[in-house]
């Protein structure tokens, strides 16, 4: 995580963390990529 907040020139305090992860889990979460498994060709997602 610093690395990349040091990447992108972003301070390394935990309110900008926070935000970083939540952006991300957010990328995630509209890309339909959280709980998603691949089983034979086809997606399968936990619940």
């Amino acid at each position: 995580m610093a690395t990349a907040l040091k990447k992108l020139s972003l301070p390394d305090r935990p309110e900008v963390r926070a935000s970083v992860i939540e952006f991300l889990l957010e990328g995630l979460h509209l890309n339909k990529r959280l709980n998603k498994d691949e089983v034979d060709g086809r997606a399968v997602y936990r619940r």
